[in-house]
């Protein structure tokens, strides 16, 4: 007679245990894939500093210097309704643009601001996004949302000064 135990002992588990193992380097590698797709942070040149801006155009640089702030999103930047970039973390966008009214949108998630600025000739624009404790001061903010999901933080685009922008910028690299 045949011993069914033996059988399955011999030649059934082996098989099972081999495809088991097989699929769970599969499951592994595919979450592993998705872990390291799921980082976002700017992977272009660094930062250099612009020279002298013609006269019949303004720089708008946008960024983001906090390396723990939602690397897992990308803020798309759109000027005048134009798709300029997808910011990423630790990274900047540069706009050249004509000066006069200039409406700005970004947007990541569920988090979408809206501003105009009144752009002039031979100048630069600095704005950081990022997320800031409710303590902070946010004053002067183009945008601002408050988040209470699993941590409470404000999201904000803020103007900042070209002396405070550039030491940021520095350690930046260029987003796509």
């Amino acid at each position: 007679l045949i011993d069914v135990d033996q059988i399955l002992t011999v030649q059934v588990c082996p098989l099972i245990v081999e495809k088991y193992v097989k699929i769970r380097v599969i499951i592994l590698s595919i979450i592993i894939s998705m872990l390291t797709g799921c980082v976002s942070t700017a992977k272009g040149p660094a930062f250099v500093m612009h020279s002298t801006i013609p006269a019949d155009q303004s720089y708008v640089y946008f960024y983001r210097p906090n390396p723990n702030d939602g690397v897992t999103v990308c803020w798309k930047i759109k000027v005048n309704n134009q798709l300029k970039g997808c910011l990423a973390a630790q990274g900047f966008i540069k706009v050249k643009l004509v000066p006069g009214q200039t409406v700005f949108n970004t947007k990541a998630a569920a988090v979408k601001f809206e501003f105009t600025e009144d752009l002039k000739a031979g100048k630069a624009y600095y704005y950081e996004i990022g997320s800031y404790s409710h303590k902070q001061d946010l004053t002067g903010a183009k945008a601002i949302k408050s988040i209470n999901f699993i941590f409470d933080a404000t999201i904000a685009v803020l103007p900042v000064k070209e002396s405070v922008a550039i030491t940021k910028l520095a350690h930046l690299k260029e987003s796509a």
